[in-house]
């Protein structure tokens, strides 16, 4: 009776990319820390010990606050890598929702002209496609209910007209049942 496909739910590859990228700027993030620690500790130590030993101890104090100006610098980079990848995730769910709601507005005031379309990769993808096959089953059905009134139409002008009784009375019985077998495809 009807061709309605099962909703698949979120793909797999969402679901991965959701985990994976916030994973992979923190450890960009690390790798970076880690690049811009070595570049601005790496000092050569010295001839000999006693300057070696000096030189230790500068670095020593240098180092807690170069460490400290890397990881700052560092946990902003990840934290601004994560917000973007916030915003583009919830752009990617909020915007198809929007264009939905938009969509099922218009099918609630009985406007069936158009069909919603979203992007392939958005997760609620399957859910537009089955809301497009909904509508052009609906057209459809009005199709056949606008074929049947016209119907009805002209058996009313023939009866205006004064045609047969009984010939008149058996296309009405012919076209009401259509128009209620097509009705009845629906529960309210």
């Amino acid at each position: 009776m009807s061709n309605v496909q099962s909703f698949k739910g979120v793909p797999g590859s969402y679901r991965r990319a959701v985990l994976f990228r916030p994973v992979l700027v923190f450890i960009a993030g690390l790798i970076l820390t880690t690049v811009l620690l070595y570049v601005a500790v790496n000092q050569s130590i010295g001839p000999n010990y006693g300057e070696g030993f000096r030189m230790l101890s500068q670095l020593q104090e240098d180092i807690f606050s170069k460490a400290s100006i890397i990881y700052t610098i560092t946990v902003f980079i990840i934290v601004s890598g994560i917000i973007f990848l916030t915003l583009l995730y919830s752009h990617r769910v909020a915007g198809p929702v929007y264009r939905l709601t938009h969509f099922a507005r218009a099918l609630s005031s009985g406007d069936f002209s158009s069909n919603v379309y979203i992007r392939d990769n958005d997760v609620i993808h399957p859910l537009a496609d089955e809301m497009n096959a909904m509508v052009d089953q609906y057209r459809q059905a009005l199709g056949r209910l606008q074929v049947e009134m016209n119907a009805l139409e002209k058996i009313a002008a023939q009866v205006a007209e004064g045609k047969d009784e009984d010939v008149v009375w058996g296309e009405i019985e012919e076209s009401s049942g259509k128009i209620v077998s097509e009705l009845e495809r629906y529960r309210l």
